[in-house]
């Protein structure tokens, strides 16, 4: 699944350990979240962590701050339920990550 992503990225993710500053892992999350939609399933296999750990620990507070939306908003709990980096206007915000902030 990561044989797609930017080679920084896949660095970065790389990179992670089994524990890692919150704020870095939400970065993570919204530069995949950037290229495509992400399920939480998909995340959490990407990311090696536990579904329900991603889901609460990041993908709720992001989906709150804003950081996030939902592709089925009107259904949260879709079975498909897939997660974006919020649009601004026409365009998506990337929020591109800088290689110190994702290998560091």
């Amino acid at each position: 699944m990561q044989d797609d992503l930017p080679t920084m990225l896949k660095e970065a993710i790389k990179n992670l350990g089994e524990r890692c500053a919150p704020e870095r892992m939400q970065s993570i999350i919204a530069e995949l979240c950037s290229i495509r939609a992400y399920t939480a399933d998909e995340l959490a296999a990407i990311l090696n962590r536990n579904k329900r750990w991603v889901s609460q620990s990041y993908l709720s507070p992001m989906i709150k701050n804003g950081a996030l939306e939902y592709t089925i908003p009107e259904n949260p709990r879709h079975p498909m339920q897939a997660y974006q980096t919020k649009k601004i206007g026409a365009k998506k915000r990337t929020g591109h990550l800088s290689r110190s902030t994702m290998i560091t």
